[in-house]
């Protein structure tokens, strides 16, 4: 058990107020957990993030502005401690989730004891914990960059262009077969942790 000073922080990050209200209630009645800020979207959730690391993130997928798949590896760079946890009720989202790196993902409709469950890295995740303990181990790098584009823009031979967390201008031509959920292999990984893969998704 947790002493009282030793208190691990939250930000909430879900486009539903009142499902951010029973989470924050939850947790804070669970000795150790305190909500430290919360975010209606991924954009807002990134803002947040640039004034504080918290110890946990709990990120919806589907939000206004930003999805949680969109902001995951932003969130990533500017707090590359924060365990990420993906709280979403869209059942398609975990296999990709996975795949951008979150720690654990934890569907909707399960009891909120999942949830609690999955931001304990000692019942989750202790490799991930290791990692983030000891300075000298570096962080896993996401193998996939999820892009969420229109449904028009996902055609043969389009340019998609992006910029990576370190400010990097990035590219690539999309192939004939191109199709949305598609994953397409990068032809270079920069020091900057430039994923390997680019996952396409339609809006």
């Amino acid at each position: 058990m947790r002493e009282a000073g030793d208190m691990r922080s939250v930000l909430l990050v879900d486009d539903s107020p009142s499902l951010r209200l029973m989470a924050r209630m939850v947790l804070e009645s669970e000795q150790g957990w305190v909500v430290v800020g919360e975010a209606g979207d991924g954009q807002e959730a990134v803002d947040v993030v640039e004034q504080m690391c918290p110890d946990v993130i709990v990120l919806d997928q589907q939000m206004p502005l930003m999805a949680g798949l969109v902001a995951l590896p932003l969130l990533r760079a500017r707090c590359p401690a924060a365990r990420i946890v993906m709280w979403s009720s869209d059942p398609t989202a975990q296999k990709l989730a996975i795949a951008a790196g979150v720690d654990a993902f934890v569907d909707k409709s399960a009891p909120m004891e999942a949830l609690l469950d999955a931001l304990h890295p000692s019942r989750e995740s202790r490799v991930a914990e290791q990692r983030r303990a000891d300075r000298a181990v570096p962080i896993r790098k996401p193998e996939h960059l999820v892009l969420t584009l229109p449904a028009h823009r996902i055609v043969p031979g389009a340019t998609v262009s992006w910029v990576t967390a370190a400010g990097l201008p990035r590219r690539i031509v999309l192939p004939p077969d191109v199709t949305a959920g598609m994953s397409l292999p990068l032809e270079s990984v920069g020091v900057d942790g430039t994923p390997r893969h680019l996952l396409l998704l339609s809006a």
